[in-house]
């Protein structure tokens, strides 16, 4: 499966833990605009396939068991996300409140992420 959202690229380059990297080319079976649907088609579609989902939406997955991580050693390409805001607007309390918000949860997220998983 395919997410084929503006700036990502249709195929999947992982990076092994020597550094190594991997290029993978298939011709997907079902595309998707965005990884929420991916996931829904996994889960209540297909019930089967593969899916390069970034970690807020595959990690869920692979702890409830309903998915499992095929290549653990091999990482996806990193992607940046940006907020945007017209000048001035990040001095407007609930801009600044929101803004915040964002970078307060990306932190609890990471902070998450770099946390070692129980074991099965």
């Amino acid at each position: 499966m395919v997410i084929d959202a503006a700036g990502l690229p249709r195929d999947w380059f992982l990076t092994g833990p020597d550094g190594a990297q991997v290029a993978l080319t298939s011709e997907p079976v079902v595309t998707v605009g965005e990884p929420l649907m991916a996931v829904s088609v996994l889960r209540n579609g297909l019930r089967r396939g593969v899916a390069l989902l970034p970690d807020l939406y595959g990690a869920r997955q692979v702890a409830e068991g309903t998915f499992i991580r095929l290549l653990p050693n091999f990482q996806g390409e990193t992607i940046e996300v940006f907020a945007t805001y017209p000048p001035r607007r990040a001095s407007v309390p609930a801009v600044r409140a929101f803004i915040d918000l964002l970078v307060e949860a990306a932190v609890r997220y990471q902070t998450a992420l770099a946390e070692p998983s129980p074991p099965p």
